[in-house]
């Protein structure tokens, strides 16, 4: 990735302000709740405007790509999570309980929607197919992390909520 390429991605360049505002001028006190909502509206309208430069054919297309797909789910979800029980377990020795657990909980979570679709566009390639891919990924995630946690730990409870989502 060049300097250039960031300059010309309008999606990279607010990514890259809000490192620097967030790095520079970080929310504290009272000011968190409203720094919150401000970012909870930023993701929305940076994944409206994301969204409405794909056509809508591209989405359709996205979706019947099954043999993308359903490779994706299995890889994030199979062998992603196999990935973190294995750093926790490895870790039990070496770091604090709840830092391997840690890694247990990150092998289970889908990437983000942004940094997919920052990737694939980077990378000049199908940026409509990232973005289906990693919302199939998220909205399975509100659904499948929660059990797949709990069933590679061993042990605890846990449910989703509408809370969860709704965001």
């Amino acid at each position: 990735m060049s300097f250039r390429t960031v300059l010309t991605d309008p999606m990279l360049r607010m990514l890259v302000a809000a490192i620097v505002v967030a790095a520079l001028l970080p929310a504290t006190g009272d000011a968190r709740g409203w720094a919150q909502m401000v970012a909870n509206a930023a993701i929305f309208v940076l994944f409206l405007l994301n969204g409405m430069r794909i056509a809508r054919r591209d989405i359709v297309d996205g979706f019947a790509n099954w043999r993308f797909l359903v490779p994706l789910v299995l890889w994030v979800f199979g062998a992603m999570a196999l990935v973190g029980l294995a750093l926790a377990s490895i870790g039990q020795g070496l770091l604090a309980p709840s830092v391997a657990l840690g890694f247990l909980y990150l092998g289970t979570l889908p990437s983000t929607v942004q940094s997919a679709t920052s990737y694939s566009s980077l990378a000049g390639g199908n940026v409509a197919l990232s973005v289906v891919g990693a919302a199939l990924l998220n909205i399975l995630g509100v659904f499948v992390t929660v059990p797949l946690f709990l069933g590679l730990g061993g042990s605890g409870s846990g449910a989703v909520g509408m809370e969860v989502i709704g965001k």
